[in-house]
């Protein structure tokens, strides 16, 4: 959990087993909530700053920055995040059977992965390989 600014409104996220939930103050109807399921996740940038740090969501078409993060608050919750997306991935692989059209939608989020970091060049290389023979 972190609290940080979204263009300079004030909120708190938190990092459940299943989900991100973002509580941020909205001057005209008291708050936002914004639910984002780990599942929905395509990628997660962390850029740390000077004072404060930043993170940022990416969802299929959208986008969720949360700016001037408190210091020592997001690299932990990055991680975290990062842990939950990782083993949604880890549950969604295992054992099963891929098909031609499921492979090419897993090779584009693999490949998203691997793009931001979340995985290493070589864990995608074994995955692909490894979905390839499965054909």
């Amino acid at each position: 959990m972190f609290s940080g600014n979204q263009e300079q409104l004030f909120g708190v996220a938190l990092g459940t087993n299943k989900r991100i939930i973002e509580f941020i103050s909205n001057p005209a109807s008291g708050f936002d909530l914004e639910i984002i399921p780990y599942a929905k996740i395509s990628s997660i940038e962390f850029k740390e700053g000077v004072f404060t740090d930043e993170i940022k969501f990416f969802t299929s078409g959208n986008s969720l920055k949360i700016e001037k993060i408190v210091k020592g608050n997001t690299k932990p919750f990055f991680d975290f995040v990062q842990r939950k997306i990782e083993s949604y991935i880890s549950k969604l692989n295992n054992g099963s059977q891929i098909n031609g059209n499921d492979l090419f939608e897993k090779l584009e989020k693999l490949v998203q992965l691997r793009d931001k970091g979340i995985i290493s060049t070589q864990e995608f290389e074994s995955k692909k390989q490894e979905w390839l023979e499965s054909l």
